[in-house]
């Protein structure tokens, strides 16, 4: 027999037994290397010693194969050990099938392994060589085959590739030439759009400038309006003057806000904030210092441009801060969206934020039952520390007890002014009028109830639906009657009162924020008198307010303005004396401006104040309009407590024809410019992404600009199986195989059930591989459905050698792992050709 082995002691010992086996077939006797003890000179075993129950050789066991003679005499004392013994198995090789290799083990074990029975003894096995080898032969002429066939297509695949590679990266490297100068343009076109910015911004506020200038100094700004009796209009009065003409135009504006859909949750004065913006000035998050804008500073003039802009674009979600532009990382043009921002999260979205609702609400006696304890609990007291306990609660940097002490001080101050007056009263009276409309709604839907339960029982004795009917209309008849109130127009008239309480608390909201801004600005030595009459100019503009709220500003602003007694009787909660006893007839008051007499208000405020009065003529002495007694009104009408609803000016009011014009021109030249800029950029920034896709497209298209990688397996070897899919049946299921895709188990016409995605392919180490096993290429798909009860859903396709892909087998070896068996050209390589000796 030919041995094929390193010639260790277990070498040697399987050759004895091999040698044994040949001798007793009569090939004769046997040498034993190393003699007795491993370790000498060669000795031979003549025949009659084969066998005979004496172990002559125990270094090998040669002479007794078949019997137990040399039995554990590898560890006799005396035989020599080897010390590699243990490391490698005792195997030995047909002599016919030199491929076919048997532990000693399978000797003598009554299965004929080798072809022609030499691991059995004589006569035990049929020589099948023959046939067995002529099958090897056709077997190995087939896998030969499959590997020409296979390997051709895998050359021809991997030079197509390689081929393509080239090309795709010329392509990717032609894109990132025009990416180049794309850049560069672009570069160039921000450049001058930053420029346009700055450029539109001073305009702006030259614009600005000039509009509040036509007021003063009696100049036309428009062709169509005269505005030289509205000259001075804001001349004469004092920084404080002037500042409270800010804070109550701010006041009026908030109560405005229940007809701004969006910006009705807003707590900060909008139109003050925007007026700044007008001077080159905001105020900062948190500590709400003032920053002047420098003319010569581009980038602050850049910025103040983006705000402006973001405005024009952005009605509903207007900014006064830079803060609230994202930046667009890496990009010099800051990106202004709509939805970019949520203003709740804004830090100084309410400045000062003095109260919340229970505080606004101190009347509110919602959950207190007993109306007789309400004089007995102290509701500003309640509110305060619910208010400092929730700025804690969210970390509010300004929750010290001293910063609610002035929030309140704030509110106080704002409250006590004249121009309060009616919101006061309508915030001090409208709870008892609410207590009665829902008093009346629960009395109502008691006697509903009752009313049901009474004819349920009369019903039982009417006999037709006619009478049924005429019933209870007569009920609803008595009940009406005997009611003093409509009862249908109880929801409307709650929700009225309601939406007025909100708007007056929204105005205390404005006011409170103007008076911490302009605190801010009190003592900057620019904020001088004209500073301060063009911020309420702007401010006045923004606010929407005609000119019968500009002429109670004045009102608010000149105590000689009102008639008789400014404190008596309107704030008398007693009698709730109408205001316009104390405002009617209107009256001037003449002052003096740098040595220049000035009449105030300007006469064509007068005028409108004149004819607002004139509604009134039928009122006379005390008007009791807050005097409804037991009964509840079918109606809120307009001036109930005092307080009259708040609209937006009209656009043919005269103050709307000072300020036409002065808003955020859209039309302009410098705006179309700048508009067309913004155009340019944005195609260009578009372009520069669809080129950078494409050169990513192309790259990876071949594996990358690195080279294929594992993306694509060695040598691109999968790109031509990309996005391929095999199938294979097996019982009721379809098994769908896609690479760089998803595999799928299928019944029938179902969708499938999803047995991964398509990961990374692996090339297994022709060294780490089985010798038996083909399958150095493995596919994986991981992450499918969730079995029930058990793992993710898996499979893996083990790849070998052959002349086209296909799926050969399909198994689960365990809960939802699945195994296929694929042959394919992608494994026909040299590593398979040595393993095969091909």
């Amino acid at each position: 027999a030919a041995c094929i082995f390193p010639m260790t002691l277990s070498t040697m010992r399987l050759l004895g037994v091999l040698m044994a086996l040949a001798i007793e077939r009569g090939y004769g006797q046997v040498e034993c290397p190393g003699g007795w003890t491993g370790r000498g000179p060669p000795e031979i075993i003549p025949a009659d010693r084969i066998n005979d129950g004496y172990c002559d050789c125990p270094s090998t066991g040669a002479d007794e194969p078949g019997t137990d003679a040399c039995s554990g005499s590898a560890t006799w004392t005396g035989v020599a050990q080897d010390p590699s013994e243990t490391q490698e198995p005792m195997l030995f090789t047909c002599p016919q099938q030199p491929k076919l290799k048997l532990p000693m083990s399978r000797f003598n074990d009554g299965i004929c392994d080798c072809c022609d029975g030499f691991d059995e003894p004589s006569g035990v096995c049929k020589d099948e060589c023959a046939v067995i080898l002529a099958e090897e032969r056709r077997i190995r002429q087939e896998l030969v085959r499959k590997f020409k066939m296979g390997a051709s297509t895998r050359q021809k695949n991997i030079a197509e590739f390689a081929s393509l590679r080239k090309v795709k990266l010329e392509e990717a490297d032609k894109i990132q030439a025009d990416i180049f100068f794309a850049e560069k343009s672009l570069t160039e076109l921000k450049e001058a759009y930053s420029n346009s910015m700055v450029s539109w911004a001073k305009e702006r506020l030259e614009k600005v400038i000039h509009r509040y200038g036509a007021v003063a100094q009696k100049t036309s700004a428009s062709p169509d309006i005269t505005l030289g009796e509205m000259k001075g209009m804001l001349d004469g009065l004092s920084p404080d003057q002037l500042a409270w003409s800010i804070i109550h135009a701010c006041q009026t504006s908030g109560e405005m806000l229940e007809h701004d859909m969006d910006n009705r949750n807003s707590k900060t004065c909008i139109p003050l904030r925007l007026a700044g913006l007008d001077l080159a000035l905001w105020w900062e998050p948190k500590t709400y210092n003032s920053t002047y804008l420098q003319l010569d500073d581009a980038e602050q003039m850049k910025t103040l441009a983006e705000i402006f802009d973001h405005n024009i674009k952005n009605p509903t979600n207007l900014i006064w801060h830079p803060s609230r532009i994202l930046n667009d990382s890496g990009n010099s043009r800051r990106r202004l969206d709509e939805e970019d921002m949520d203003y709740n999260d804004y830090d100084d979205e309410d400045d000062y934020d003095h109260y919340d609702d229970d505080y606004m609400d101190p009347y509110d006696d919602e959950d207190d039952d007993d109306e007789d304890d309400e004089d007995d609990f102290d509701y500003k007291q309640y509110a305060r520390d619910r208010r400092q306990e929730k700025m804690k609660s969210q970390g509010d940097e300004d929750s010290s007890e001293a910063n609610v002490d002035r929030r309140d001080e704030l509110l106080e101050l704002i409250k006590a002014r004249p121009f309060s007056a009616s919101r006061n009263m309508f915030l001090d009276r409208s709870p008892k009028l609410l207590a009665k409309i829902e008093e009346a709604q629960k009395q109502l839907e008691e006697r509903e109830k009752e009313e049901e339960d009474d004819e349920d029982d009369d019903e039982s004795s009417l006999e037709t639906p006619e009478e049924v009917e005429r019933a209870d209309d007569e009920a609803q008849e008595k009940v009406e009657a005997e009611l003093d109130f409509d009862p249908v127009a109880l929801p409307m008239l709650k929700a009225t009162l309601e939406r007025r309480r909100d708007s007056i608390e929204r105005g205390f909201d404005y006011a409170v924020s103007a008076h911490v801004l302009l605190e801010a600005i009190e003592y900057n030595p620019k904020s001088t008198v004209q500073f301060y009459r063009m911020l309420a100019f702007l401010t006045i503009q923004y606010t929407k307010i005609s000119a019968i709220h500009l002429w109670k500003l004045y009102l608010a602003a000149i105590p000689e303005l009102v008639s008789g007694d400014s404190s008596a009787n309107v704030d008398d909660k007693e009698t709730c004396a109408a205001p316009w006893l104390l405002w009617c007839p209107p009256k001037s008051q003449n002052v003096v401006d740098d040595g220049t007499e000035i009449t105030l208000p300007p006469a064509p405020i007068l005028e409108r104040a004149v004819e607002y009065c004139n509604l009134f003529d039928a009122y006379s002495g005390q008007v009791e309009v807050c005097a409804t007694g037991d009964s509840i009104p079918s109606e809120v009408a307009d001036g109930l407590f005092t307080y009259y609803e708040v609209q937006p000016r009209a656009s043919d009011d005269i103050v709307e024809q000072i300020y036409s014009g002065l808003e955020l021109d859209q039309d302009s030249p410098e705006r179309k410019e700048i508009l067309d800029m913004q155009d340019k950029i944005s195609k260009y920034e578009e372009d520069m992404e669809d080129l950078k896709v494409k050169k990513t497209e192309a790259e990876d298209s071949v594996g990358g600009r690195d080279g294929g990688g594992d993306s694509l397996g060695r040598d691109g070897e999968l790109h031509s199986l990309k996005n391929q899919c095999f199938s294979f049946e097996a019982a009721k299921y379809t098994y769908e195989l896609c690479l760089f895709k998803g595999a799928k188990q299928k019944e029938g016409n179902s969708g499938g059930t999803n047995l991964g995605d398509w990961t990374s392919p692996i090339v297994v180490d022709s060294n780490a591989s089985d010798d038996d096993d083909d399958s150095r290429r493995l596919w994986s798909w991981t992450k499918g459905t969730k079995c029930w009860n058990g793992p993710e859903r898996s499979a893996e396709a083990r790849v070998t050698c052959g002349a086209t892909t296909k799926v050969l087998s399909a198994d689960e070896p365990e809960t939802c792992r699945y195994v296929f068996e694929v042959e394919s050209p992608v494994a026909c390589d040299d590593e398979f050709k040595q393993k095969h000796n091909i």
